[in-house]
Order: C-alpha cells, then sequence, then structure tokens
C-alpha cells in the first residue's frame, strides 16, 4: 500500500502532538469542530497518498522548468510527501524499460485512482508520427494512460489550448489534449508557463455542462499538493478578469479562463 500523508509527515519529523494540532486547527477553519478534526486525522493516516502520472508531449519543458522552481511548497515536499509522482520521464530516476515499466504497474495497481498530468499537446498528422516517446506514439500514450485515470490535468498552454505548436500553419496539427481526452474531467492550467507561486491561491470555476474540461485557472495546491477544486467562481476576485482564449484559426473550443493581471516585466524587474 502507498505511504500516507500521516506517514509522510511522521518520516519528515512531525510529531503526533503537531499533527494531532494540525487536524484541530484546520477542522476548526472550516467549522467542522471537534468530530471533523477527528475525521481529519483518520482520513490522513488511512487514505494513500494519490498517485500521479506525468506525461510530456509536444512542448518546450518550461512547465516543468516552472514547477521544480517553485519556493512555497517546493518541488522536493510536492513529490516527496504531498502526491506519489510514480511517473515523470523528465524528473525520475528510472529510464527506458525500467521506466516503461513503472508507468504500466501504476496504471494497473491503481486504475481509476491515480491523476493523469499532461504537459504539452497531440500531435495528429503523420499519424502521430511527430512525438514518439519511449517509442509510442503520443497519442496513444496519453489514450492509453488517460482510460485509468480519475482525472487528468493539463498543465500549460500548450495541453491546455495549444500555444505555440498549434499556431498557423501548424504542420504537425497539435491538437490541446481534450480533443484527444473526451471521456475524463480535465482541469485546464493555462500559462507559458504557468507561474507556480502565483497559482497557489487560485480557485476553479465550476465546470461547463456542455464540455468535459474544467474551464479555469486551478492552482498548483490544488492541482498538485491536495488535488481538491474549489467549486468557487472567481467573478469578484478583483484580482482576476474572464478572457476568452483566442482561436488562432485552430482552436475550435471556446474555453473560458480566469488570468491574474500582473505588472509589467518592467516593474517586476
Amino acid at each position: 500500500m502507498a505511504e500516507t500523508q500521516y506517514e509522510a509527515l511522521r518520516r519528515q519529523g512531525v510529531s503526533r502532538r503537531s499533527f494531532l494540532q494540525f487536524c484541530s486547527l484546520t477542522a476548526a477553519s472550516l467549522g467542522l469542530g471537534s468530530a471533523g478534526a477527528k475525521d481529519i486525522a483518520t482520513a490522513m493516516q488511512t487514505k494513500p497518498r494519490v498517485p500521479v502520472v506525468w506525461l510530456h508531449g509536444l512542448e518546450c519543458t518550461c512547465c516543468t522548468e516552472s514547477f521544480i522552481r517553485s519556493y512555497h511548497p517546493i518541488a522536493k515536499d510536492i513529490v516527496l510527501s504531498m502526491v506519489s509522482l510514480d511517473y515523470d520521464d523528465t524528473i525520475m530516476a528510472a529510464a527506458g524499460e525500467q521506466a516503461e515499466a513503472a508507468l504500466e504497474d501504476t496504471i494497473t495497481k491503481y486504475k481509476g485512482q491515480y491523476i493523469l498530468a499532461v504537459e504539452g499537446n497531440v500531435p495528429l498528422a503523420g499519424d502521430g508520427t511527430f512525438c514518439i516517446p519511449g517509442g509510442e506514439i503520443f497519442k496513444n500514450k496519453i489514450q492509453h494512460v488517460a482510460a485509468g485515470a480519475k482525472a487528468v490535468i493539463s498543465w500549460g498552454s500548450c495541453a491546455s489550448w495549444g500555444c505555440v505548436q498549434a499556431a498557423k500553419p501548424n504542420p504537425t496539427h497539435a491538437v490541446p489534449i481534450n480533443e484527444v481526452i473526451k471521456d475524463k474531467p480535465i482541469v485546464m492550467v493555462p500559462g507559458c508557463p504557468p507561474i507556480a507561486e502565483d497559482e497557489c491561491n487560485r480557485r476553479a470555476t465550476k465546470p461547463s455542462k456542455k464540455s468535459n474540461t474544467i474551464p479555469a485557472t486551478i492552482s498548483q495546491k490544488a492541482s498538485v499538493k491536495s488535488l481538491y477544486i474549489s467549486a468557487a467562481t472567481t467573478a469578484n476576485d478583483p484580482q482576476s478578469r474572464f478572457m476568452r482564449v483566442n482561436k488562432f484559426g485552430i482552436v475550435k473550443s471556446r474555453i473560458r479562463i480566469c488570468k491574474r493581471i500582473s505588472p509589467p516585466i518592467s516593474r517586476q524587474i
């Protein structure tokens, strides 16, 4: 059985007393009372960390670069304590047959329980031969892995709406993942790259009734740390504004996203 959140905390030196205090404070902040604290403690002690499989399609890997440079929480804590990152061919130690064996083991052992994170989009031209990671056409690979996933996260603009690879004339016929995965809930986290720290306080909006996608920016904290999606809209958030993704002649779906207004680059510097 996979390691639980409680076991991960104890491994890092967190005492039993501190753990129970955390559960009590969390329950109090949510208005759940002492019974809620007991339920939180039970869940953290019995439920294993969520298995995550991270696939890479057509991309520049800037989204992973952003993720591993996150400073709160840092990537080490996310990967080793918050989730169980069982496969990511970019940062995992294993390679070749050993890595692919780990992937198959995860999707078989945790069928219907793991989260699929996808970085990059899917090329359809030439029968998908423009992207063949690990000797397998990416379109086939993503469909194979998504079949047993509980939900899917499209990490970055390439996976969410196409971005650079999907720009005209788009010789590889690159498409966002929601044009390939049709039967799973998809949380879109656009950005080139998505800024991990900036995303920590974002919330998701309600899913569209006509689509399997959740048309909003969702925080790294929600998508990777706790995998919890708040059903609150951000329409009244003064730091957000709703906007439509430009079609650029190739993006057919009108995806409503929430984008944080950032100061000019010169001011940030």
